[in-house]
């Protein structure tokens, strides 16, 4: 999994290579302005000197990288560039001023009015006006660039330096306002805001540089990490030849009632799907279920035939349901729970707290920003303003395994690391896809592989198989929650052979 970092530690760590190491903070700009060159290089190819651009910086070390992008494209014959200076040059640190300096020397245009035609008549934008410091909202002159810039937002190829400016590279959210970008060249770490919440708006594609600065910083832990394909392909369950469905655990999923029966379908059979044994949907109806799917009436006597359990959506949240939740807390069995089973949660939450501390076996929640809100007793605006201390506040006050839903879900354990998942996309848009989810994490946590290597292994298949989905039919609009769970044997096959299908 790759390390993600709050600001002020990407902060310590160029203070340390600076300071302890010696390396100069000229050095790590130029490593920076080269990243960004190879990503315009890669884009325009040979066009590039060619090509128009314009390069907007501001007063900070953003604002050095950026005059040293200017520098190495001017260069490279790059003729039809120019650099737009916002804020007043003689606020720049001493590295960049530097850069200031050396462009001028070399006759590198630099204008300080914000003319829309800058990009009008331009194939690229560079972005370095804001860096990872960015702790209120944007305003004055740097909003009139960012807006002018988003007017352009599709149209030009917009590459933003370390952070998209205006976005928290903290928390993800944009401060007001934020550029949108086409593709995040991150210097040195990967900020833990590029990767959750609305950050999918404004970073495009995204991209990691050391600039060298070297790994081992002291003291430094990550504040999250970042799952990937590799953490995927080694944590998928492997399958023993001689196996049978005894090997890979019995699914219970207390879903759907009569008019939300859809709902214990699709958890049924996306548990199947994610390689489970046996699954029971307990009081399904036999004949609105998959051939595949076995059905039985609630009896807490059934326990021992339980490998894991599943319950919440379209579950009910009456005084009936609620005494049948409290009856499936008591299973001594790991248990997901979603939906209607998190508002019940929310609606007795201190009996519900007496409960989950009783458990052994390990509790999973799995709420969408709405749902978290009621189980924090908060607002979805203030969930979603800070994902990552929200998932934290969750785990510390259910004491269980969350998943907080979303774009960039995130995972979060007592005593671990917060883990996103950023696979994922607008196909999960849909009422169902969450049913599915559940249907997923419960067949793993049957299969007996830990929480710590079930959640985000669930949550990777789920994004994948839409984004699968996606890919096959063009568009994610047209997903359905059923299709997603067709489409993962082509994922883990994906997993499995090493290659994209």
């Amino acid at each position: 999994m790759k390390p993600l970092y709050t600001p002020s530690q990407v902060q310590k760590a160029d203070q340390f290579t600076i300071q302890k190491i010696g390396l100069p903070e000229l050095v790590l700009m130029e490593h920076a302005a080269l990243a960004v060159v190879s990503h315009l290089r890669e884009r325009f190819g040979r066009l590039l000197q060619k090509s128009q651009g314009v390069i907007y910086v501001g007063s900070g070390n953003n604002g050095g990288d950026g005059l040293a992008v200017a520098r190495l494209l001017s260069h490279e014959g790059c003729r039809n560039i120019q650099v737009v200076m916002v804020g007043d040059h003689n606020h720049l640190g001493e590295s960049s001023q530097v850069q200031y300096r050396v462009a001028e020397r070399l006759e590198v245009p630099i204008v300080s009015d914000l003319n829309l035609s800058h990009i009008g008549r331009c194939d690229w934008v560079v972005d370095a006006l804001l860096g990872t410091g960015v702790d209120r909202d944007v305003e004055g002159k740097y909003r009139s660039v960012v807006e002018q810039i988003n007017q352009h937002a599709g149209k030009k190829w917009v590459v933003s330096v370390d952070v998209p400016s205006g976005l928290n590279s903290e928390t993800g959210q944009p401060m007001g306002i934020a550029v949108r970008a086409s593709e995040t060249v991150s210097l040195g770490f990967l900020k833990s805001g590029l990767v959750t919440g609305k950050a999918a708006e404004y970073t495009g594609q995204l991209h990691v540089h050391s600039i060298q600065i070297p790994r081992n910083i002291p003291d430094l832990e990550p504040t999250a990490l970042l799952y990937e394909e590799s953490d995927a392909i080694s944590g998928l369950p492997s399958r023993d030849i001689a196996g049978h469905k005894g090997s890979y655990g019995h699914v219970f999923i207390h879903a759907g009632v009569a008019e939300t029966s859809g709902a214990s379908g699709l958890s049924a059979l996306a548990a199947l799907r994610a390689g489970c044994g046996k699954v029971t949907v307990v009081d399904g109806d036999p004949a609105k279920l998959p051939n595949e799917i076995m059905t039985h009436s609630w009896d807490p006597s059934l326990e021992n035939q339980i490998t894991a359990f599943g319950v919440g959506p379209g579950f009910g949240t009456g005084s009936a349901q609620w005494k049948r939740f409290l009856e499936i807390l008591a299973l001594d069995k790991p248990l997901v729970i979603d939906a209607d089973g998190l508002t019940l949660m929310s609606q007795h939450p201190e009996e519900t707290q007496e409960r989950l501390k009783q458990r052994k076996q390990p509790t999973i929640l799995t709420p969408h920003p709405g749902e978290a809100a009621r189980l924090l007793e908060t607002d979805t605006g203030a969930v979603e303003s800070d994902r990552y201390r929200s998932c934290r506040d969750l785990v510390e006050r259910w004491g269980t395994h969350v998943v907080l839903k979303g774009k960039g879900s995130l995972i979060g354990s007592p005593n671990r690391p917060v883990i996103v998942v950023s696979e994922g996309d607008s196909g999960l848009s849909k009422g169902g896809t969450g049913d599915v989810l559940t249907g997923i994490l419960t067949s793993l946590l049957a299969q007996k592989i830990s929480p710590a290597q079930a959640l985000p292994l669930g949550v990777y298949l789920h994004g994948k198989a839409s984004e699968f989905y996606s890919r096959f039919r063009g568009d994610g609009r047209c997903t359905l929650p059923s299709e997603i769970i067709e489409a993962l044997p082509s994922v883990t096959a994906e997993l499995v052979c090493g290659k994209k299908l």
